[in-house]
């Protein structure tokens, strides 16, 4: 949903606003405490925070994820805008990346999960299914990169230039790098969240999800490609360096034909005023008959 969430923030307004409701329900009398749709707000660790919309769990991450379980898209959008004041730097509509995902309890399913898994179990699937989500989003925009340096790649096999200008290959190569930073640099988004620390006995369940998520994989594949990406933009800017260094020596040869026109003109100058001052000088000019 954004770049981040700020759980902390939702914790206390989520307070807040259960004092209000309160308040509001003793004012109007005990008939309207069954109208309310109870939203509680429970930190279970420093990344994640779970957010009860009625009887159902819903797990708010600070990588900027939101896990609903088992809820009705009413409910869903429930916890969305109960989360939107606290989006820090929110995706625009295109990268909002969503996925759901089943889980049987009868046959050999992929997940083994008790009946009906309390809290915790599903604290350690939801930790693996909001990194998948957040890797999607990095798979996204990765997919755009290659699909802006397609058109590169032609062009420089036709003509062995490079159409676009510093600024347009620096913000390409900005992105780049912004790209490897979500993957390489905020790795704790990746990597076994704080919660089990406490909560150990869990993360066997969290691992199992991950492998079948194929998360590691995906982030060697995103870091393959943008490697590749890498390449593409170190061979643009080599073509610009060439190209400005090219226009330099014009800029250069430009100037000393100017100055050497300018020296020609100041030369002659000086050897008119010399000839009018002295006519002995002049050269005469007869005609031949």
């Amino acid at each position: 949903m954004a770049d981040r969430i700020d759980i902390k923030n939702l914790e206390v307004s989520g307070r807040e606003s259960m004092q209000q409701r309160a308040v509001r329900s003793c004012g109007e009398g005990s008939h309207a405490i069954g109208h309310v749709q109870t939203t509680l707000m429970i930190p279970l660790s420093a990344d994640v925070l779970l957010m009860k919309i009625g009887l159902k769990d819903c797990f708010v991450f600070c990588s900027g994820c939101l896990v609903c379980w088992g809820c009705t898209p009413e409910e869903v959008d429930l916890a969305k805008n109960a989360v939107q004041h606290v989006l820090v730097g929110p995706f625009a509509p295109k990268d909002v990346e969503e996925d759901s995902v089943d889980l049987y309890t009868d046959g050999k399913p992929a997940l083994r999960v008790g009946q009906g898994p309390h809290t915790f179990e599903r604290v350690a699937l939801a930790c693996a299914l909001a990194q998948s989500v957040y890797l999607g989003i990095l798979e996204k925009r990765i997919d755009r990169a290659v699909a802006q340096t397609r058109s590169i790649h032609e062009t420089m096999a036709q003509t062995g230039h490079v159409h676009h200008s510093s600024k347009g290959v620096g913000m390409m190569v900005g992105q780049m790098l912004l790209l490897r930073s979500m993957v390489n640099l905020q790795t704790d988004l990746l990597d076994t969240p704080e919660f089990f620390w406490e909560y150990d006995k869990y993360e066997a369940m969290y691992l199992s999800c991950r492998e079948q998520l194929d998360v590691d994989q995906r982030v060697v594949v995103v870091n393959q490609r943008i490697e590749v990406l890498q390449d593409v933009y170190d061979a643009l800017e080599s073509e610009l360096n060439v190209r400005q260094n090219t226009r330099r020596e014009w800029i250069i040869i430009a100037l000393i034909a100017l100055e050497t026109i300018a020296m020609f003109f100041r030369l002659l100058t000086r050897l008119l005023r010399t000839q009018v001052r002295d006519p002995s000088h002049q050269i005469a000019v007869l005609p031949v008959l």
